[in-house]
């Protein structure tokens, strides 16, 4: 990970490998858990930091009202975290790839576990889990299926030639989906204009943070700071994975940039890469930074569990996506009471309101990306008045516990609970 540079004390890993690395489930819960009878509710993802950074709160908070809920993805560290929070974790094999002839065992290996569980609801997550997931839930005959759009794969800046097929395929797939969830307003306008779900089984479920989780982190800033070697040099930071679709390219581009008029100035990369990232750009962008003379001015703290730690020590933070679907990593940011710089597309332009909260930018533009960098390195007043805009606004509107209500209301139409067992048919909720 971007070897020789100097790295945060929380390391690579973060979080503590699994002993045995899985965990069998049934759809019976442990012995005197009070979801013990209830049907199994699966979530699926393609891999396990979405289960432990995204979905796990979400999990947590329907197992809290009596779901019996179980995850599955690839198997990582995230699995022992899921564990450790009670929630079972099912191994599953999924190639990250998004055409590969390992798909077709994938579908057969997560048809047998559907039946042999009997999954009575699968909520897939992520593109190719939700994909492959789908088809293995019709050829189960699983009765209720959801599905929540992170960000459709298909987007403004895609090609045409490969934004209408992707776009034709969420549309076959709609018809296996008892609901679908999305995240951004503007995904759901899609879904509903391009006939990807009908109104009456689609909704708006957003995004959110514990905020004042992030808010009550801010009071460590000075000792983390020291402990990153830092003092009065302004800090920008960027959450996210080393792949060239998150915009590290120009990132590293407008620090160097910003660095000929403010040559303090660091740069915090939280994040680092996957073995199964789709376009890794580590080689690359450890490349350009020697080429940039950004040795001295990066810190790399690798994925770990101090995410609210390291905003803390920031002055702004930046995410210059080319795609996105609704970045937890912006409201993580805004709850931290950092103004943010980030590129005008969808889902940032849903949570970064320009001149407010922050600045939006346009997609691989360095120039541009350090103009807005640099507008707020030079006017503290200004990071001071939109990083407190920016909290407030994610008090009001992207705290998680919102999300958490919007999930319920739609359970609670397809699986209610009763003494944990089913009440009704989900054919006839689902006309209700």
């Amino acid at each position: 990970m971007l070897n020789g540079y100097r790295q945060g004390r929380d390391g690579p890993g973060g979080l503590e490998a699994h002993q045995d690395g899985v965990s069998p489930i049934s759809g019976r819960a442990r012995r005197g858990d009070r979801t013990a009878s209830a049907p199994l509710v699966l979530h699926l993802a393609t891999i396990d930091t979405s289960i432990r950074y995204l979905l796990l709160p979400q999990l947590l908070s329907l197992k809290e009202v009596g779901y019996n809920v179980a995850a599955a993805s690839n198997v990582g560290p995230g699995t022992a975290a899921a564990e450790k929070s009670g929630i079972a974790f099912l191994p599953v094999r999924i190639d990250r790839a998004l055409f590969s002839f390992n798909h077709l065992r994938t579908v057969v290996e997560l048809t047998r576990l559907l039946r042999s569980r009997d999954v009575y609801l699968l909520h897939v997550h992520t593109p190719v889990a939700a994909c492959l997931g789908r088809a293995a839930a019709w050829l189960a005959r699983t009765p209720v299926v959801f599905y929540t759009a992170h960000g459709f794969y298909f987007h403004e800046h895609l090609p045409r030639r490969y934004r209408l097929p992707l776009m034709a395929l969420e549309r076959l797939l709609g018809k296996t989906t008892d609901h679908l969830f999305c995240q951004s307003a503007e995904d759901y306008a899609t879904a509903l204009e391009n006939h990807i779900a009908p109104s009456g089984r689609a909704s708006v479920l957003g995004n959110g943070v514990d905020v004042e989780f992030f808010a009550k982190a801010t009071e460590k800033r000075e000792e983390v700071r020291s402990e990153l070697g830092l003092t009065a040099e302004p800090l920008v930071a960027f959450t996210g994975r080393f792949v060239h679709e998150k915009g590290v390219a120009e990132l590293l581009e407008a620090t160097a940039c910003v660095r000929k008029e403010h040559p303090d100035l660091r740069l915090i990369i939280i994040g680092g890469s996957l073995p199964s990232d789709r376009d890794p750009a580590e080689g690359d962008l450890a490349a350009m930074v020697k080429g940039l003379n950004l040795e001295e001015a990066l810190i790399v703290t690798g994925f770990g569990d101090r995410v609210a730690d390291h905003l803390a020590a920031a002055d702004i933070f930046v995410l210059p996506s080319y795609r996105e679907g609704m970045p937890r990593s912006i409201l993580e940011a805004m709850a931290a009471g950092l103004p943010v710089v980030a590129t005008n597309i969808r889902g940032c332009r849903e949570e970064v309101v320009d001149g407010e909260t922050g600045l939006l930018v346009p997609v691989r533009d360095a120039r541009r990306l350090a103009h807005g960098i640099a507008r707020l390195v030079e006017d503290p007043a200004l990071r001071a008045r939109m990083g407190a805009a920016g909290q407030q606004r994610a008090r009001e509107v992207f705290d998680e516990r919102l999300v958490f209500e919007r999930l319920l209301d739609v359970y609670r139409r397809y699986l209610p609970m009763q003494n944990g067992r089913v009440t009704e048919d989900r054919r006839e909720m689902a006309d209700k």
